[in-house]
């Protein structure tokens, strides 16, 4: 069952039968032995949240202003585009998907982010980032689109330790 982290943890019962969902919440009450009695429910799962050391996930789509963080759709204010062969995406919902810090140097045009460990940090026009204190060559450089931060995902999402997939027919980016 993938309940793509919506459902609350704890029992996941299969019920059948012809009551509606109004009077089998009155059945529950009146009766709370039902579970136990009812031939048609029974628990076939246990509901868990994954530990924090599984990590997050997001899913960006060009041109869409929707993302999904673990499960949850989420509104941006900027779509990602590709440009160069390279996916960019808004750092700011990059990094709070990642569960990362993002912080902005406007005298210097410079974005860290920050997740544990991991430190990224790319200066707007430059194709050389700083990961961990060394520097990476990327074949594109970050840049500001209408007043957004926008940042070649891979390079970021890869230095701070997460897996980058591209989903040709979605057009869509996922990060694990």
């Amino acid at each position: 069952i993938d309940a793509m982290r919506t459902a609350p943890e704890g029992a996941v019962k299969l019920s059948i039968g012809s009551w509606t969902e109004g009077n089998r919440a009155v059945q529950e009450a009146a009766n709370p032995d039902w579970n136990d009695k009812c031939p048609g429910k029974a628990q076939i799962a246990t509901c868990v949240t994954p530990a924090e050391s599984t990590g997050r996930n997001a899913c960006f789509y060009i041109g869409s202003t929707i993302m999904n963080v673990n499960g949850a759709n989420i509104i941006m204010d900027a779509a990602p585009y590709i440009k160069a062969g390279r996916t960019y995406v808004p750092v700011r919902y990059l990094g709070d998907a990642l569960g990362a810090t993002t912080a902005w140097d406007e005298a210097t045009k410079t974005v860290t982010v920050t997740k544990g460990d991991n430190t990224v940090v790319l200066v707007i026009g430059s194709k050389t980032a700083k990961v961990n204190g060394a520097d990476v060559a990327m074949d594109v450089a970050p840049e500001i689109t209408g007043g957004r931060t926008m940042l070649p995902a891979r390079y970021v999402a890869e230095g701070l330790g997460y897996a980058v997939g591209w989903n040709a027919t979605l057009q869509q980016v996922v990060i694990q």
